[in-house]
């Protein structure tokens, strides 16, 4: 299983309405009983960029660094039924903030 698809299972796993990502930060989810922290460590820009290379097709992530933000509703995960997932995501210099 890949990291992505970890945070994703995370997401359906605690009921939770997002997962924020954000470099230099702890990856978190907002569910029914408040914040709940995914990682003791913080994401760097390299790890970001891995999650988004595993959730994107190739021509969102261009978009993504061309335009600067994009919202990509992510086709249904037959592995996660009960998952319904949108990226949205600004990409600045060496900075990412990530919403899904």
């Amino acid at each position: 299983m890949s990291f992505a698809d970890s945070l994703l299972e995370a997401v359906v796993r605690l009921d939770a309405e997002a997962l924020v990502m954000h470099v230099g930060e702890q990856p978190y989810v907002v569910a029914p009983r408040g914040r709940v922290q995914l990682s003791s460590k913080a994401l760097s820009l390299v790890a970001i960029n891995k999650v988004l290379a595993e959730l994107l097709p190739d021509e969102v992530d261009h978009a993504l660094t061309d335009l600067g933000s994009i919202k990509y509703p992510m086709p249904r995960q037959g592995d996660l039924p009960r998952g319904s997932f949108t990226v949205v995501a600004a990409r600045g210099d060496d900075d990412v903030w990530v919403e899904i």
